[in-house]
């Protein structure tokens, strides 16, 4: 790992930390220095441990992501609220979904963007399949379509391909 990087994510880190607080006494000062430090310290850990995936992220698909997942949470809850008001449009079940070939970040980030919409909940995450729990069949649909686990592979495409050879 590169020193420069460390120093380049504590200064942007420091900065961040200085334009948010606000306030500059040396007590503040001095807790903003030491969770910029515990950051970077933290970030190496993870890039030298065995999640260095994380140095390969594409930060615009990223973006792309958390915008189209916050429409989504936008038209779960729609669906939500129609089910309070029609409660004929409730059919709470379980179902599962395959996890294709997500790594296990991937498959991690996919089970809690289900959990995160609302209507929806998973339940377990065994081997390639989520079990989720849908309020409504709209939210089963929506789900077993594969848009969503579609749109986490393109999250990290380098790490999505799984040795299957010890998988369960």
């Amino acid at each position: 790992m590169q020193p420069q990087r460390h120093i380049i994510i504590l200064a942007l880190l420091g900065m961040a930390w200085c334009l948010l607080s606000g306030h500059y006494t040396t007590l503040l000062l001095s807790f903003g220095v030491f969770s910029c430090v515990v950051s970077v310290w933290l970030y190496h850990r993870v890039v030298e441990g065995k999640l260095q995936w994380i140095t390969l992220i594409s930060p615009l698909e990223h973006v792309r992501y958390i915008f189209w997942l916050v429409i989504e949470i936008c038209k779960s809850n729609i669906d939500v609220i129609r089910a309070i008001f029609n409660p004929s449009r409730i059919e709470p079940q379980f179902f599962e979904v395959d996890t294709g070939d997500l790594d296990e970040t991937g498959k991690v980030v996919y089970a809690n963007s289900i959990t995160l919409t609302p209507g929806t909940v998973t339940t377990r995450l065994r081997g390639n399949r989520i079990q989720a729990h849908g309020l409504t069949l709209a939210s089963k649909e929506v789900l077993q379509g594969n848009e969503m686990r579609d749109r986490v592979a393109r999250l990290n495409p380098d790490s999505n391909r799984v040795d299957h050879e010890g998988a369960p």
